[in-house]
């Protein structure tokens, strides 16, 4: 499946995406605040985690995000949940060279438009580490409103910091 505008593609992720995603995992710059946070993986771990990042199914739809034909980072719906209609959403841009030169803006865009269109889904949430400064006002810019803090609920470099959860009712 492919998504896309004038300046990017949303599209399945490939096996040949592989050594993009390892090198993008092992760049504690990027993944610090990102899920289970930043821990180095070898090239077999890779592989283990990238078979997992191939399988989509029902209540999960990732995306390699591409410029001009490269890969610079990472979408997806999670949790899809078709009863309340609603996902949480991850992303990043994994190739620093690619950072705030608004990809992330237009990606999330078409992917609400996604959420929205085919799978008529009427909220999406993300949650954010707190400290994270710049996603928080990123998500914010898209209209995402703080719903709930977790304290203490994401433990990076043996600190504990609070995530926030935010929220989006799209116009479905």
């Amino acid at each position: 499946m492919q998504l896309k505008n004038e300046k990017l593609i949303l599209r399945n992720i490939v096996q040949s995406d592989l050594p993009y995603y390892y090198e993008w995992r092992n760049n504690k710059n990027i993944f610090k605040f990102l899920g289970g946070g930043y821990h180095p993986v070898s090239k077999e771990e890779m592989n283990d985690i990238f078979t997992f990042l191939l399988s989509d199914n029902k209540q999960n739809k990732r995306f390699t995000i591409e410029v001009d034909s490269i890969p610079v980072g990472m979408i997806g719906l999670y949790k899809i949940n078709e009863i309340q209609y609603e996902a949480e959403v991850g992303l990043y841009i994994g190739s620093e060279k690619y950072q705030n030169r608004g990809y992330a803006t237009k990606a999330y865009k078409l992917l609400e438009k996604y959420a929205e269109a085919k799978l008529m889904l009427t909220a999406l949430k993300i949650f954010v580490v707190k400290d994270n400064h710049q996603a928080v006002k990123f998500w914010k810019r898209n209209m995402f409103k703080e719903i709930k803090t977790l304290i203490n609920d994401r433990k990076i470099d043996s600190k504990l910091y609070d995530v926030i959860i935010m929220k989006k009712k799209l116009n479905f």
